[in-house]
């Protein structure tokens, strides 16, 4: 058995543990990210994973030599050790340019996707003379094996760290001081991930013994921040508690861009078959009408060809809920009516969705709970309303309309 130092246990043990829970935060993040539609969340938690491939050799090198006295394949130690890099950087910097620069970031990933074909080449065409293996003869395993500063991967390697500090972390922070409450901590969180992740990865290559293992409980913080920077929390729809304003602005604004719904050819080709334009009647709770953003709603889906108006009740000491429902309902073509607690027990509500049901106007129910639909409605075609996703709720809106008015 090959005799270790206490150095040699304590870098390969922590070694094992910042895997471990690399990796399980990893898979944790991707999880959330595709139960709460998060792309962003999905970047970094793909980044993560991809980075953790930075320690897995040593780990591996650490378990041979316990097993057999023998190492790991060197070749294959250098490519699994530093391929991660340029695939970590572009998932990670693509998060930082989505938040700064949205319209331009793909200037960004165009560039870091270059850089790192360039690293990647350099890298399989001379991998021994890019890299500076620290391990044996002086130490029982692997250590590392940092990059060589004199080669071109090596100065790419430092682009790419010192690009993830200054973009990720300086850019970040100052997003953060421009910014106000929620978002305002969310920036912060976000910037301590890429300074701790970039900072405490780039002086992992420089340490040795305890302070190693302080450097890598510091890099595993930073995967933390990034949690509490990029988590969001969805309504808890047996409470039927609706996020907070800044909640969705923050949310609507990094996280809740859930993948576009496809439906512009069909909403064209049903809109050729209307000669007439329809009109929308809205029911609501008046409570619910900031959560449901009833007023842009109503203004977008009007600009909308085929629409011709989108009527919906705005509270007004000069008139009354029942006049404005008798003088209106029977002129329109179709009710969407918003689904909520508050609606349910809403006398106006349910006298307008029943006088349209007894009228048979199609009706589009958009709930927050199913168990909010009136019992009668249950069966009606209509969808689930995504506070982080105007744009969704929005064509998902016109989609039904036409679909409900061209079937009536």
């Amino acid at each position: 058995m090959v005799d270790f130092s206490f150095d040699d246990w304590l870098i390969g043990i922590s070694t094992f543990c910042i895997l471990l829970f690399g990796y399980s935060i990893g898979f944790f993040l991707f999880y959330k990210s595709r139960k709460l539609k998060v792309n962003l969340l999905m970047f970094y938690s793909l980044g993560t994973i991809c980075v953790m491939f930075g320690w897995l050799p040593i780990f591996i090198d650490f378990l041979i030599v316990i097993l057999s006295g023998s190492h790991i394949n060197l070749l294959l130690y250098i490519s699994i050790m530093w391929i991660q890099l340029p695939l970590t950087v572009i998932l990670q910097q693509y998060i930082t340019s989505e938040l700064l620069i949205p319209k331009k970031k793909w200037y960004i990933i165009i560039g870091l996707m270059f850089l790192g074909f360039c690293f990647y080449l350099v890298l399989f065409l001379d991998p021994f003379g890019s890299i500076i293996i620290i391990g044996p003869p002086i130490k029982a395993f692997y250590h590392k094996a940092g990059l060589n500063p004199s080669t071109l991967t090596g100065l790419i390697g430092m682009i790419f760290i010192i690009f993830g500090l200054f973009f990720g972390g300086l850019g970040l922070l100052i997003k953060s001081a421009k910014s106000k409450g929620d978002i305002k901590r969310k920036f912060l969180y976000l910037a301590l991930a890429n300074i701790f992740g970039y900072g405490f990865g780039l002086l992992d290559s420089f340490t040795e013994s305890f302070i190693l293992v302080l450097v890598r409980i510091g890099f595993i913080s930073s995967t933390w921040f990034a949690y509490l920077g990029l988590k969001t929390r969805k309504p808890k729809e047996e409470k039927n508690k609706m996020p907070s304003e800044k909640e969705v602005e923050f949310v609507s604004y990094i996280l809740g861009k859930s993948d576009e719904i496809e439906l512009s050819k069909e909403i064209s080709l049903m809109g050729e078959n209307f000669r007439e334009e329809v009109l929308v009647f809205v029911s609501y709770a008046t409570k619910d009408a900031e959560a449901f953003k009833i007023k842009q709603i109503a203004e977008k889906l009007t600009s909308y060809p085929k629409i011709k108006d989108v009527l919906y009740w705005q509270e007004d000491l000069d008139d009354n809920i029942f006049e404005y429902m008798n003088d209106n309902l029977g002129k329109c073509n179709v009710m969407v009516l918003f689904c909520s607690k508050a609606a349910l027990k809403s006398v106006p509500v349910k006298k307008e969705w029943t006088a349209a049901d007894a009228m048979r106007i199609p009706i589009i129910p958009v709930f927050l709970n199913p168990e909010h639909i009136p019992p009668l409605l249950k069966s009606r075609l209509g969808f689930e309303y995504d506070f982080y996703d105007f744009q969704k709720n929005l064509d998902m809106l016109r989609y039904l309309i036409l679909k409900k008015c061209n079937t009536k």
